[in-house]
């Protein structure tokens, strides 16, 4: 399932990025950004409704051929039922 989400990084709080998951589980989410990430680093999630926000953590951080990154991020406050996310 793909989802857009802002990530904002807590080292960093004016450093919100829209970015789109390549896929998503109760306990965390593979993520598509602009931005590289240190494992461990901790990162707010927030779907664009703006509907509830969670702390993540970065799992690993993998370059992309082009440009970007592909992040691993684990939910570390609670699982996440992605279908109520768009009821």
């Amino acid at each position: 399932m793909a989802v857009s989400l802002y990530v904002i990084s807590l080292k960093e709080p004016g450093s919100a990025e829209r970015v789109i998951t390549e896929n998503v589980s109760s306990h965390g989410a593979r993520i598509i950004t602009k931005q590289r990430c240190q494992p461990g680093q901790q990162q707010q999630v927030t779907p664009l409704s703006g509907e509830f926000q969670l702390e993540a953590r970065v799992i690993y951080c993998q370059p992309l051929p082009h440009k970007g990154f592909r992040v691993g991020l684990e939910f570390r406050e609670r699982p996440v039922n992605w279908g109520n996310v768009f009821e």
